[in-house]
């Protein structure tokens, strides 16, 4: 078998070493797959053969971007693993949209195209590639504003699990690499990155208050950035032990000014999924729930120990647990408050047996279509 991967990537982009099926057998959810063999396609000529070859020989293929992702959504067995961080090229670029490949980093791609600026910045910036975000439909703090990844990608093109090239709109945001292997992306862009020109920091004895100035205020076309720190976070971040809510501003209205100050809070902010991590909060969810029942489902997430930070603008919340037995006690609550269990993190291997029955039949469909040799993404 590796005969064929060296001959069409090379052998420095093929690897069947121990040490390297170990490390890629497993992602930031540390649920484990088994690879077969790890290969670094530099083209989409290369993942073209690849898909052909995975067809005659009845393997599966699965494309992998930083490996950042929290459910488990390369978990494949016996698979192919398509480590696309060498396709990492701006392909083209416009004063108001770019062409890039999948496996640019976010953070290395706002630096390039500067002073352009592409505005879903997850807190993982630094390492998520465009692949990867597009794959869950990603999210992030500055979502408020700007939305997701389906608001700002034009075109995808990708290969099919019949080996045909697609180009296709931005409703395939969001399906995981299962109906196919991105090599392109058309992405609007801003002129600018915007200015967090001011901040208000609000604090809270209750959710009900809390809740309350949030619908007050999540449609001020002013506001870029919404969160919440509750008060269970914050007591283990060595906060004050109440609920904060950050409010940043791309004009003055905010009481807070000085750049300094509002960098140092932000930043302080993106330090709480590691705060609580060494606290042993290790397990870190992804929900949304609307405003509206949003207060009960904080109450029962007190009563069961459970801290919370995230993206409350849009109703995004990330619980972060001790202990894996506690997921479906709080999937359940969410689903009975008819809020979503996956809101940007994508629905991999851990949440499957929750797909809503709407895309669980759209996912269906879709595979029929463009992945019928069911070679893409199988998980276990």
């Amino acid at each position: 078998m590796i005969e064929f991967f060296e001959k069409v990537l090379g052998k420095e982009n093929v690897s069947i070493d121990t040490n390297t099926l170990e490390i890629y057998s497993t992602d930031s959810s540390q649920i484990l797959g088994t690879p077969k063999i790890i290969c670094w396609p530099t083209d989409p000529k290369q993942i073209h053969q690849i898909i052909l070859y995975s067809r005659r020989n009845k393997t599966t293929v699965s494309p992998r971007g930083a490996g950042t992702n929290l459910t488990g959504s390369i978990r494949s067995k016996d698979a192919i693993i398509l480590d696309l961080s060498k396709m990492d090229k701006i392909l083209d670029k416009g004063k108001e949209t770019i062409i890039v490949e999948p496996g640019i980093r976010i953070g290395d791609l706002n630096k390039q195209i500067a002073p352009l600026y592409f505005p879903i910045t997850p807190a993982t910036n630094r390492m998520c590639t465009i692949g990867g975000m597009i794959s869950t439909n990603a999210s992030g703090p500055e979502s408020i504003r700007f939305g997701r990844m389906k608001d700002w990608v034009q075109e995808i093109e990708m290969i099919d699990g019949s080996g045909r090239i697609k180009t296709l709109k931005n409703n395939f945001c969001g399906f995981e690499g299962q109906t196919g292997i991105i090599v392109s992306a058309k992405l609007k862009v801003l002129p600018e990155k915007p200015k967090y020109n001011s901040m208000n920091i609000f604090k809270f004895n209750t959710y009900e208050t809390l809740i309350q100035k949030v619908i007050e205020i999540k449609n001020n076309p002013d506001i870029i950035l919404l969160e919440v720190i509750n008060h269970e976070a914050a007591k283990l971040a060595n906060l004050n032990n109440t609920n904060y809510l950050i409010v940043v501003y791309t004009n003055e209205q905010g009481e807070i000014k000085d750049p300094k100050e509002i960098d140092e809070v932000i930043k302080l902010r993106n330090t709480i999924p590691d705060k609580l991590y060494l606290e042993g909060y290790k397990i870190e969810e992804d929900i949304s729930i609307k405003h509206d029942n949003m207060v009960e489902l904080l109450y029962w997430m007190d009563k069961n120990d459970i801290p919370v930070y995230g993206h409350i603008g849009i109703g995004g919340l990330h619980p972060v647990l001790r202990q894996r037995t506690k997921i479906k006690e709080l999937f359940d609550e969410i689903q009975k408050l008819k809020g979503d269990i996956s809101n940007e993190y994508g629905m991999g291997v851990l949440k499957k047996n929750y797909l809503p029955e709407p895309i669980k039949q759209e996912l269906i469909m879709l595979k029929k279509k463009f992945d019928p040799f069911n070679i893409l993404n199988v998980t276990q």
